[in-house]
């Protein structure tokens, strides 16, 4: 199986927009946060499917960052090349479907092998800010990177072991893991300048301190995500099913074979979130 990777590129929004009216000010407000949840800086066993998921806390608030991910999975000893890259654009992503809201990729069968590999994503996302008649919009990004190594004989990757806290464990700090904040006082009325017509957020000057403990996923949805991940890679193939695919069914209305699907459990927003904007696969 070989599916071609795209460019990778780590790319601000580079947007800064003058909206020379009075824009009506909203009472939205309360602190987002954009957690990765798998991979963290730790140790895990190879596999043909790793996902790569991001949690947004306080979802309903997110539209108004319009916010997009991008992420790029590298050798650790070779930056130059990345093995697997993802990108997705939420612009008209249903964030109150579920909190926290899910985001998932998969690296596709680089990482069974054992090695150290760094994952580097970004986050960008827009804020605004008023004056007497004026609204200036500003494209922003963060950026995030984790080492982490595959190992036979070490634990499975697990979305749900990845989001339990241990037992006396502060859910305020999570020392492995990535997250970004960001405390919105207000919001304000974009007109026509975002696509999708959101009102803008007005940033708080103090950076909230994120709580990436705080997400939980639980073992249903985490199975079924696994599923939808396996029965998508398993589509895309051609040619001779990979060993680790499910044993098709038979398929008595389209007289063929099909690949079993899994319904999404669990209040996650499975893959109408993880295949709409994924620009995810590449085995190089």
């Amino acid at each position: 199986m070989h599916l071609v990777s795209r460019p990778f590129l780590l790319l601000g929004w580079g947007l800064t927009g003058l909206l020379a009216w009075s824009a009506n000010v909203q009472a939205a407000s309360g602190t987002v946060e954009v957690d990765l949840v798998l991979p963290q800086n730790d140790t895990y066993a190879p596999a043909p499917i790793i996902p790569v998921a991001f949690a947004i806390q306080r979802s309903d608030l997110a539209a108004y960052l319009q916010p997009s991910l991008t992420f790029s999975i590298l050798p650790y000893n070779n930056w130059s090349h990345s093995l697997a890259n993802g990108h997705y654009a939420m612009t008209w992503a249903n964030f109150t479907s579920s909190d926290p809201y899910m985001q998932y990729g998969e690296a596709l069968e680089v990482l069974n092998t054992e090695g150290v590999w760094m994952l580097i994503w970004q986050l960008d996302f827009a804020h605004c800010s008023a004056g007497t008649g004026v609204l200036n919009i500003t494209g922003d990004h963060k950026l995030g990177r984790v080492v982490f190594t595959t190992k036979n004989g070490a634990k499975k990757p697990d979305l749900t072991a990845a989001t339990t806290a241990s037992s006396g464990e502060d859910t305020s700090s999570c020392p492995n893991d990535q997250a970004f904040a960001f405390n919105i006082t207000e919001t304000r009325d974009s007109g026509d300048f975002f696509e999708n017509r959101q009102p803008c957020a007005v940033l708080a000057e103090t950076t909230p301190a994120p709580s990436p403990c705080a997400v939980t996923i639980d073992t249903a949805a985490a199975s079924s995500v696994s599923s939808s991940l396996t029965h998508l890679a398993c589509r895309l193939q051609t040619g001779e099913p990979a060993p680790w695919c499910p044993e098709p069914e038979k398929d008595a209305a389209a007289g063929g074979v099909v690949v079993p699907r899994m319904a999404a459990v669990g209040g996650v927003a499975c893959l109408a979130a993880a295949v709409g904007g994924l620009g995810f696969l590449a085995v190089v």
